[in-house]
């Protein structure tokens, strides 16, 4: 199953690719509070991170990534991981401003997708689909 990593390696091999988005985000930082609506997201200013690794710190704020993924491979099934340990809470949400999954320290070890020290799940995105989805950090 391929890999898109915030902040991971890039290469794996031919069967189990791993790509990193990370210099493909862009990002705001909010309260991290805040709903994430249509509303709030408009009024966003968004930021090409333009950077091979995201180091998240210990900031006040939350970093809310937005990703444009476009699927060309056969498969429908990834894995969305930050491999970071520590961080507290790793959230997704879809164009439609829907959580999708919620992972993180702050999470019982159970609760878990994936039982790593990481915050990943899996994420299914139609052969031949775009979608846009946002990422709080």
């Amino acid at each position: 199953m391929p890999k898109f990593c915030i902040g991971g390696k890039t290469v794996i091999d031919e069967d189990n690719k791993r790509y990193n988005l990370t210099n493909q985000l862009q990002v705001s930082f909010v309260n991290k509070s805040q709903k994430i609506n249509a509303e709030f997201i408009n009024t966003c200013q968004w930021q090409n991170l333009n950077k091979k690794a995201l180091l998240f710190g210990n900031k006040t704020e939350a970093y809310l990534l937005k990703c444009n993924l476009k699927n060309i491979s056969k498969l429908e099934q990834f894995v969305i991981s930050v491999e970071q340990p520590n961080i507290d809470h790793f959230e997704i949400f879809d164009s439609n401003y829907k959580s999708l999954k919620k992972t993180g320290d702050i999470y019982s070890w159970d609760t878990r997708e994936f039982k790593e020290s990481y915050p990943s799940f899996s994420l299914h995105l139609t052969k031949n689909s775009s979608q846009t989805y946002y990422f709080l950090v």
